[in-house]
Parts: structure tokens; C-alpha cells; sequence
């Protein structure tokens, strides 16, 4: 290995690609650029996951559409079509509404830079739901400067599709919280940064319910995991 003492020069206008996600150093911001949803020829399972495998999302950031990806692809497996056979026409027309809301996402920027300066508070809050088809986690946080500056964003998300066997919206709304849990337990590893405060939302009482007694023990265990005592509050 040999040092350089060349140096990267990037012009305003310039962008940097990574992983299928578009970097723009002047605006420090992420973005996407998705190509159209292709209709030429028939619409087939085949040609639908072509489509679908050319969206690198792995911070969940395009969760409301990839989602609807993954509900449309369990359907087609479910009615157990052939690779190259035409999908049914239901399908059809909710693919050409999904292209018309994939055309949004060039207007997307996330910011690349999540705190404030001087940062003296820095809290995580997770939310978790579900439907009969599918359930969702995401994490948002939230720092305060020492001037008062607040500053408010989406980290991760992560998606999961109902399993094939018939479950109740119970279980599903508890599958997400769990889903929650390990998705704020990743993050809070990967950011290495001292958290004031963790809080998890669900809007379902039996989930609840079913996890108030154990609420210690997780407080417990991410406190000898991070060697921290953030305050843990489930609502």
C-alpha cells in the first residue's frame, strides 16, 4: 500500500453513486433515481421482478413503495402463475397506479447529517404497525442543540409482508413491535452515539398488554448491551 497526497476534487453539481443511492456533496443530501416502471411487451412475474430487483432501498427509506412490491409479488406466488405467463389484470392496473407514485421519488432528499452542533440531547423514537397484509417498523430521531435548534428525521424503516397462513391483526401488531425492537437495537449499535432517550410507539393496546411486564427486562438488557441507562419508555 502506497500513500497519495492527491485529493478529490467534486464540483458543486456533482453527484456520487453508492449502492443504488445518489449522493449530492454540495446539498449534503441522499436521493433516488428510479428508472419508469417498464410496460413494453407483456407483463409477466418475470418481467415485474426485473423491475422490482433494479430498487436498492436497504435503509427503508422507499418503505411505502417497496412494500407495495413485495404485497404484489406474494399475490402472484399465491396464485402460483407461471414466470413467463400474463399477470391477471387487477395486478396490471395496480402496477400503472404504482408507476404513476414511483415518479415522486426523484423529489425525495434525506439529509445525509442527522445531528445538530454542540449536540446535549439526542433521543430515538420507534414506531410500529400493521394491517392484514402487512407489518412495518420505523425509527426517527431527534437532537437538540445548546442553542435550541431542533432537528427531526428518519433514519431506518424496514417492511415485512403478512405470512401466507392466515394470522390475527393481534399477532401481525405484535410481529411489528418485535420487528421495532431489533430494528432499534441495530441502529443504536451502528450509530455509536450516546442516546438520552429511547421511546417505542404502537397504537395497539393488546400489544401492550402483552409486552408491560417484560418492559424492564428490555430496559435491563440494553443497558448491559450499550453499558448505558438511556431512559426506555413504551407508549
Amino acid at each position: 500500500m502506497c500513500s497519495s497526497n492527491a485529493s478529490l476534487n467534486i464540483d458543486n453539481d456533482d453527484t456520487v453513486k453508492t449502492l443504488g443511492i445518489l449522493w449530492h456533496p454540495a446539498s449534503d443530501v441522499f436521493y433516488f433515481k428510479i428508472n419508469p416502471l417498464s410496460f413494453e411487451g407483456t407483463l409477466t412475474k418475470r418481467t415485474l421482478l426485473s423491475t422490482i430487483a433494479k430498487t436498492f432501498d436497504p435503509l427503508g427509506w422507499l418503505s411505502p413503495i417497496t412494500i407495495q412490491y413485495k404485497t404484489i409479488m406474494q399475490r402472484l406466488w399465491k396464485q402460483q402463475l407461471q414466470w413467463d405467463e400474463r399477470v391477471p389484470p387487477d395486478i396490471t392496473l395496480e402496477w400503472e397506479t404504482l408507476a404513476k407514485d414511483v415518479q415522486l421519488v426523484k423529489d425525495i432528499k434525506i439529509p445525509r447529517f442527522l445531528f445538530v452542533d454542540s449536540d446535549n440531547q439526542f433521543h430515538l423514537f420507534g414506531f410500529s404497525d400493521a394491517s392484514e397484509k402487512t407489518y412495518a417498523a420505523a425509527i426517527y430521531c431527534r437532537s437538540v442543540s445548546d442553542t435550541g435548534k431542533i432537528n427531526v428525521q428518519l433514519i431506518i424503516a424496514k417492511t415485512r409482508v403478512a405470512p401466507l397462513k392466515s394470522v390475527s391483526l393481534s399477532r401481525l401488531e405484535l410481529c411489528g413491535a418485535l420487528l421495532l425492537v431489533k430494528l432499534m437495537d441495530f441502529t443504536r449499535k451502528a450509530l455509536n452515539y450516546p442516546i438520552s432517550q429511547t421511546q417505542f410507539y404502537t397504537d395497539s393496546s393488546i400489544v401492550l398488554a402483552w409486552i408491560g411486564p417484560h418492559a424492564s427486562r428490555l430496559e435491563d438488557l440494553c443497558s448491559q448491551q450499550s453499558g448505558e441507562n438511556p431512559d426506555i419508555v413504551f407508549c
